[in-house]
């Protein structure tokens, strides 16, 4: 066979094969349309048939939807770790969370509320219902505590300050008084507000606190009272309930012993608003105990707005 009928019929076997080819990759499409369309009529349940065949996403397990759903608690390094207030701390937010659950058990009926700058006293029913109509538009994702204490006076009440962020995207910072009855801790005085950033002012809480020490050491209750309280104070004592400047002063008036010396120490300060302020420290009258206070800016001075301890 000579080379020109050679190459003519390799040509020939070449078109062909590429004939073949190209029919056999049209059948595969009209195929595939066919199977789509097919697909298509016959609904969900088909198609996701052909996801299986064809690959699909990662199956979502009961681990990882507890972990997107669920909120993170929180510590900072140097925070008091109770397992019971834990727990707690986890059924209130649990609460918040959903639509079934009820506040109701986490309040008594002295418990004290400090929304924002109001103050709601010895109303559980109110406190409740804040916190229903919050939870309505938001949900708490993060929840961090930032500073605990046990009472060493009194193991029954534990202090604590945190913050929590929501899905909205807010930030709030809380100060709570967990009181334990009968082996299960309330929330006994909590205060919540939307909290500020890049707040600087702490030298100011500092000035604060030095003209309450040196207002308690000069022995006059009524100087103390006047010049360091604000005029809708609230002071918590025991349980005992103190409003208006002549009750705490006559309630002070151990203060008024020339003998009497007292110094406060911060633990905890936590600045929430341009006016607002939370606190946790150490008070020192020759024996140790634990205070809580919230400070508030009022006409540009900053004055003690509630004030307890046990």
């Amino acid at each position: 066979m000579s080379n020109r009928r050679l190459f003519r019929l390799l040509m020939i076997i070449s078109v062909i094969m590429l004939f073949g080819c190209s029919q056999r990759d049209n059948d595969a499409s009209e195929n595939e349309s066919d199977t789509s369309t097919v697909l298509k009529d016959v609904g969900n349940d088909k198609a996701m048939e052909k996801n299986e065949n064809s690959g699909k996403e990662p199956e979502i397990t009961e681990e990882i939807k507890q972990d997107i759903l669920e909120p993170r608690l929180i510590y900072n390094s140097d925070t008091m770790v109770l397992p019971e207030i834990d727990t707690r701390n986890k059924e209130w937010i649990e609460t918040f969370n959903s639509t079934e659950g009820s506040f109701g058990e986490f309040y008594t009926s002295t418990s004290l509320f400090f929304p924002e700058k109001e103050c709601i006293l010895q109303d559980s029913d109110a406190i409740i219902n804040y916190y229903k109509d919050m939870a309505k538009s938001s949900k708490i994702q993060n929840f961090t505590v930032e500073h605990r204490v046990q009472l060493e006076e009194n193991s029954s009440v534990t202090y604590e300050i945190g913050h929590f962020s929501t899905n909205g995207g807010d930030e709030y910072q809380y100060l709570v008084a967990w009181l334990n009855e009968d082996g299960i801790w309330f929330r006994e005085i909590d205060a919540i507000a939307k909290k500020e950033n890049q707040l600087n002012y702490e030298s100011e809480i500092d000035s604060i606190r030095e003209t309450w020490i040196r207002l308690a050491n000069e022995h006059s209750s009524v100087n103390l009272v006047e010049g360091v309280y604000s005029e809708d104070f609230v002071y918590y004592g025991g349980r005992r309930l103190f409003q208006g400047y002549e009750n705490l002063a006559r309630e002070y008036s151990y203060m008024n012993a020339e003998s009497f010396t007292m110094n406060l120490t911060a633990d905890k300060v936590a600045l929430v608003q341009s006016d607002l302020a939370y606190e946790i420290g150490e008070w020192d009258v020759g024996f140790t105990g634990k205070y809580i206070i919230i400070w508030k800016k009022i006409n540009n001075e900053w004055k003690t707005w509630l004030d307890a301890n046990w």
